[in-house]
């Protein structure tokens, strides 16, 4: 009698995951460092730090709220019905922007309550626990334990940092 082999589509795409994370291991381990090494600079230097968030979201919010308006008028070109929305979040995201330009002290302390909430939020942090299991993957298919432990410890120190 023939056996066959049925590998279901997640042992498929779990197999070909865990295979990508070994063959990319150095990568994790560099967006780890990196991560540190921000978080490290943030830490030391504050204030130039907050004012360049603050500045990044104040361009952002001036494009988003263009691109809205745009969106808008191709959609009045198109004939759609959401064309009033489109333009109102373009002139607020606009408004936002320039007073996020004008006032930093109020956008900080905005930022600032909004890390806040997002950290009460988001207490159980799932993006950590898919970390530390990719941390594990990795870890078992590294054969030396100094450089198994080594990898460990980056790996778990870049979800601290998240």
């Amino acid at each position: 009698m023939a056996s066959t082999t049925f590998n279901s589509l997640f042992e498929v795409r779990f197999n070909s995951a865990a295979e990508a994370l070994v063959r990319n291991w150095w990568l994790f381990t560099l967006r780890g460092v990196l991560g540190i090494v921000f978080g490290l600079i943030a830490l030391i230097f504050p204030g130039p730090t907050i004012l360049s968030l603050v500045i990044l979201f104040s361009a952002y919010m001036l494009v988003d709220g263009v691109f809205g308006i745009i969106s808008a008028v191709r959609a009045i070109r198109r004939k759609e019905d959401r064309w009033g929305l489109l333009i109102f979040e373009g002139l607020v995201n606009i408004a936002v922007g320039i007073a996020a330009f004008l006032w930093p002290g109020l956008t900080v302390v905005a930022f600032t309550g909004r890390a806040i909430v997002s950290c009460l939020w988001r207490a159980p942090d799932y993006h950590a626990v898919d970390r530390s299991y990719c941390a594990h993957l990795v870890a078992r298919s590294i054969r030396n334990p100094f450089w198994r432990r080594a990898g460990h410890i980056l790996f778990q120190t870049s979800v601290a940092t998240a």
